[in-house]
């Protein structure tokens, strides 16, 4: 049973610049940030020789909670959110479908927006990331890094939750 396993939190997003997934290495304590143009990208990089062989996986992901969250606006502007709203559910669905492909659900989790809960601000990740002793190896200073953080955090609480390692 691996004591130090790698655990990577995925915020996936369809929007022109990407998404962010944090790749947290417990057996130094570093976290790394990388960003995918689209969910194919993030589906090949599983599957690489670039990704950790074997760790767990969460993805935020809002297929769960199947709600456009801001309907306010004209008619046009609340069918424009309810669009982008299903884009983003579908890449989520997507993303956490294909962690699930390469490392089976015992390794592949998901949670919902509401789950995953508030969001850090910059200030407040700092203090996090001093608190769990974990020293930022790549530059991810930006929300969608600190909610990929956040994430690769609940991937590993539920990992020990389910006593899939020490």
């Amino acid at each position: 049973m691996n004591t130090k396993p790698v655990f990577i939190g995925v915020d996936p997003a369809f929007r022109a610049g990407g998404f962010w997934a944090c790749i947290l290495d417990m057996s130094d304590k570093t976290a790394a940030f990388k960003c995918f143009s689209d969910v194919l990208e993030f589906h090949d990089w599983l599957r690489s020789g670039n990704s950790p062989l074997s760790c767990f996986v969460c993805v935020e992901n809002s297929n769960m909670q199947n709600k456009t969250f801001d309907m306010s606006g004209k008619a046009a502007e609340v069918a424009r959110k309810s669009r982008n709203a299903g884009c983003n559910m579908a890449v989520s669905e997507l993303a956490y479908q294909s962690a699930v492909r390469r490392f089976g659900k015992d390794r592949a989790y998901q949670v919902s927006p509401k789950d995953k809960g508030a969001k850090y601000t910059a200030a407040q990740m700092g203090a996090v990331l001093r608190s769990d002793g974990v020293t930022v190896i790549t530059k991810g200073d930006n929300q969608d890094c600190r909610d990929a953080y956040k994430i690769a955090c609940i991937a590993r609480r539920m990992a020990l939750i389910n006593g899939k390692f020490k």
